[in-house]
């Protein structure tokens, strides 16, 4: 939580929308593909960036989460 608190105070507006979700064998796994429209906040940069995430359940409650970005995208924070 702290994480995504600090990351989202960066921005004036982010919305990540999803593109794919992967099937999988597994019900305890998601792999999606999904791709963010932000605003840097303190410069008006667009920051646009897609993602791989690959979440991990238990009980029904995330566990685990991996995301793979473009690092080169977060040039506009600069």
């Amino acid at each position: 939580m702290a994480m995504s608190t600090q990351t989202f105070a960066m921005f004036s507006s982010f919305v990540q929308h999803v593109d794919v979700i992967y099937d999988l064998v597994d019900p305890n796994l998601l792999i999606a593909e999904y791709h963010s429209d932000a605003v840097v906040a303190r410069n008006g940069n667009a920051y646009r960036n897609r993602y791989l995430g690959v979440l991990e359940f238990r009980d029904g409650l995330v566990c685990g989460w991996k995301e793979f970005h473009n690092p080169e995208a977060t040039q506009a924070l600069a």
